[in-house]
């Protein structure tokens, strides 16, 4: 395919729901792996939470010795993309539960941003310690959040991830949906990763 539409990576795997099977939140359910249960809602439930290491817990061992073969077989750079921050968090806790939270218990939902955050960082540094060049972190649950939430919700966030990573490695920002009223904050988000 390649000789036909040559591509500027290789893209070999989009493993949306990496950090939710590793800390064991996963049913099937009509062929796909899904979050059925949303069991993080409260201080208590995200305390019992333990974090998991790239190296040892769940895929995620697997995901980077995969990334490092394929990553010496191309002479192209290795493109990955892992959910962000704040939707792996929407998913652990609900959307809903999360969105009512952000007014009503904002310290709940800084505490669990916090903890996927560092899980985010640690996973992305370590693939790309092993051959991914690119890594696309995906928040599509953003589109529900302010200008001013987006910043500090995801923005902030996404920039400890970014700066934890090796200095040649190219960081994207994905958002599906109609973002347009976070036009702003992506080109500050696009201008803070690239030219710190």
């Amino acid at each position: 395919m390649d000789n036909v539409f040559n591509a500027d990576f290789v893209y070999p795997l989009d493993d949306g729901a990496i950090f939710e099977d590793t800390l064991e939140m996963l049913s099937i359910k009509n062929g796909y792996d899904s979050p059925l249960k949303n069991p993080i809602t409260d201080i208590e439930s995200l305390s019992n939470l333990i974090m998991p290491c790239p190296y040892k817990d769940g895929r995620m061992p697997t995901n980077i010795k995969a990334y490092e073969l394929i990553s010496q077989k191309f002479d192209k750079p290795l493109a990955v993309s892992v959910p962000g921050p704040f939707t792996i968090a929407a998913e652990l806790a609900g959307v809903t539960h999360i969105a009512r939270s952000i007014i009503r218990n904002p310290g709940f939902v800084n505490g669990l941003v916090d903890f996927t955050t560092r899980m985010v960082s640690n996973y992305s540094k370590a693939i790309t310690k092993h051959g991914v060049r690119l890594i696309c972190i995906s928040e599509p649950t953003g589109i529900i959040l302010s200008p001013k939430k987006f910043e500090e919700l995801i923005s902030s966030n996404l920039r400890k991830v970014f700066v934890n990573l090796d200095t040649d490695a190219w960081k994207v920002l994905h958002v599906c949906g109609d973002s347009t009223h976070l036009l702003q904050q992506h080109q500050l988000l696009f201008f803070l990763c690239f030219f710190p």
